[in-house]
């Protein structure tokens, strides 16, 4: 068993940070920093899982629109 502050790889330690910001979220904060902002935030971490979790697990690869635009 993991313990539960450790991760084996970026999409683990990704997950883990998505669940304790939502869990941890409070409206208050949300509001006073924005809904937008916020979602945002949420959609930028689901795709960064998203793209890692094809980094780690599957054997085809995929294009990071933000990697390819820093990249131009």
């Amino acid at each position: 068993d993991c313990p539960l502050n450790l991760y084996s790889n970026e999409a683990e330690r990704l997950c883990g940070y998505l669940i304790s910001r939502l869990n941890y979220a409070r409206m208050e904060d949300i509001l006073e920093s924005g809904l937008s902002e916020f979602l945002e935030e949420i959609r930028e971490t689901i795709n960064a899982i998203a793209i890692e979790l094809n980094k780690q697990y599957m054997l085809t690869s995929i294009v990071d629109p933000v990697e390819q635009m820093q990249s131009q």
